[in-house]
């Protein structure tokens, strides 16, 4: 299949190199707003077709799928005109901003017969399944789920140098970056909450830095933190009535199961890829190649949940610190 990529970051480097350890896949595009980064990017990849304008990209009829790696504002765009040309889509999280958005999309996706998927690592993860196995017989009453990267990009921010990731107008930010993960997470593990409370850390361009989210069920409280402006030890944990589950590290990345109960320690997680992101293009590609509707409308009902819940924190507002 010949994949065309949009955007030249380390991200887009990392999962066009994970398209190209499946066979018979290769890089036949790439688009970049400039030329001399697009070209450099291609020639990682022994590509020889640069695109800088969008329209040229999406007709060239030798280009079976796109991978879009570009700013979060940019992705429904780019998105809608991909799909209204017969390609299949891989989009960076997050896929959408609102559930009307997504639904627009989904619907283009269903018109022109096309596969269309987020790029999420945690729903993936085979620990995952396991994880929502294990505890279908529990009671959970706590879920708390971290995740802090501290980002280079801020040093340039207090310098005064906004990057797209700390950019308003490209919707950057945290939640955006590294809270969708955690928002994706607990959502696949308690499904939807009926309330739900943000608290931001903002810099003084608006945009948010840190935050935690506090989500309320009927029998359980999930509180998600995350931040790009701080150093931290990822954690997720689960605690139950008759134990409570340990998954050191990120949850977009899922290495480690542990259920902690009074008969002792037991391990429950399957060994994973050193890359990660090898089982979310897996899953998109069997569902290109074995034509799985079913397998993708469930993907798009996860993506549509946690698009609606990031609308709904909008439209709640923030408490700033």
């Amino acid at each position: 299949m010949n994949l065309a990529v949009i955007g030249t970051s380390k991200i887009a480097q990392k999962l066009t190199s994970t398209f190209l350890t499946f066979p018979d896949m290769q890089v036949n595009a790439v688009y970049s707003r400039t030329k001399e980064k697009g070209k450099e990017f291609a020639s990682v990849f022994s590509c020889t077709k640069v695109y800088t304008d969008l329209e040229d990209m999406v007709n060239d009829k030798e280009i079976d799928l796109v991978y879009i790696a570009s700013p979060n504002a940019l992705h429904v765009a780019q998105s809608k005109i991909c799909l209204q040309h017969g390609k299949h889509v891989f989009c960076e999280k997050p896929i959408a901003f609102s559930r009307d958005e997504l639904d627009s999309l989904i619907a283009l996706a269903k018109q022109n017969h096309c596969f269309f998927q987020e790029a999420m690592t945690v729903t993936y993860m085979p620990n995952f399944s396991i994880l929502k196995q294990a505890i279908q017989d529990k009671h959970p009453h706590l879920l708390t789920c971290d995740l802090s990267q501290y980002s280079i990009q801020y040093d340039a921010l207090k310098q005064g140098e906004i990057s797209n990731v700390f950019a308003k107008q490209m919707k950057g930010g945290a939640l955006y970056d590294l809270g969708v993960y955690c928002l994706h997470f607990v959502y696949g593990i308690l499904g939807y909450p009926k309330a739900m409370t943000k608290y931001d850390v903002r810099y003084t361009n608006g945009i948010d830095t840190s935050g935690v989210i506090v989500m309320q069920y009927e029998q359980c409280n999930a509180i998600i933190s995350y931040g790009k402006d701080s150093k931290g030890s990822a954690h997720t944990r689960i605690q139950c009535e008759e134990g409570y589950y340990d998954m050191e590290g990120a949850c977009s990345r899922l290495r480690t199961i542990v259920f902690h109960d009074e008969q002792g320690t037991h391990a429950l997680g399957t060994e994973t890829k050193e890359n990660h992101h090898w089982y979310e293009v897996d899953a998109f590609l069997k569902m290109i190649q074995k034509n799985n509707h079913a397998f993708q409308q469930q993907q798009w009902e996860q993506s549509l949940a946690v698009c609606q819940l990031l609308e709904e924190l909008q439209e709640k507002g923030d408490k700033t610190v």
